[in-house]
């Protein structure tokens, strides 16, 4: 390969070999063990890979000093998400416990109406069944809990406190609608190499806050209350609703 190739940085997975642990936990649990120790074959295979995982990106450092781990994954495939040139690349892909590196390809979102499709109008019409008393979890760009769409203000000053508490890092207040969250990457997270803000390395914070939309706008259209024409949340009945 030209030297300019091997120079050049790529984005990949790296899988890793064996189990992830849940697959760990359910072989112990199928072998007759305790549900504690099928959690801690669990616990100790996670500690195992993320140890492999700082032993491949050691590796990967010795070629490209810039490598860097993006983040691990341990409970399902065990892997690492990783940045380096193809020069550590070819390295790393000689270790026994590497299965194989392939290319992340990045992905972008955007919002869309699906109203017609779900025909949920004609559902709460029909049914009455408005999902009440079940409980969803959404990964995504993270959920703007103080949108009236969930029961918030709705105000741009509530979502500028939410936004303050989140960069201090205190804790922010669950709400009837929206019970918990976490933020897996931090609000500084931008994975496109194109970029002029790119930072691919996640930077976790406990305040699942949106910071681009998407997130918010799934999560309305799955459960979020509604909002009237003046920007207030909807409280009638929905069977009522009618399509004008």
């Amino acid at each position: 390969m030209a030297k300019a190739a091997q120079n050049k940085t790529r984005t990949v997975f790296v899988q890793l070999s064996g189990s992830g642990a849940a697959d760990v936990s359910a072989q112990a649990t199928e072998a007759g063990s305790s549900s504690s120790v099928a959690r801690g074959k669990a616990k100790a295979r996670r500690v195992e890979v993320r140890g492999t995982a700082k032993a491949v990106t050691a590796q990967a450092r010795k070629s490209d000093a810039k490598a860097t781990e993006l983040f691990a994954t341990t409970n399902s495939v065990p892997g690492l998400g990783l940045r380096a040139t193809n020069a550590a690349l070819d390295q790393i892909a000689k270790r026994p416990d590497v299965v194989s590196i392939t290319t992340i390809v990045p992905r972008t979102i955007s919002n869309a109406s699906s109203g017609d499709l779900v025909k949920a109008l004609a559902t709460w019409q029909q049914t009455g069944n408005t999902g009440k008393g079940v409980r969803v979890g959404i990964i995504d760009t993270g959920i703007d809990y103080t949108h009236a769409d969930f029961g918030g203000e709705g105000t741009t000053a509530a979502y500028e406190d939410a936004h303050a508490t989140a960069d201090s890092g205190d804790p922010w207040t669950p709400t009837a609608k929206v019970v918990g969250g976490w933020d897996f990457v931090g609000d500084d997270y931008d994975a496109d190499p194109s970029s002029a803000s790119y930072q691919p390395v996640p930077n976790p914070d406990p305040n699942p806050l949106d910071c681009n939309g998407h997130g918010t706008h799934v999560a309305g259209t799955t459960a979020g209350y509604g909002v009237n024409a003046d920007g207030s949340t909807y409280t009638s009945s929905y069977s009522a609703l009618t399509s004008s």
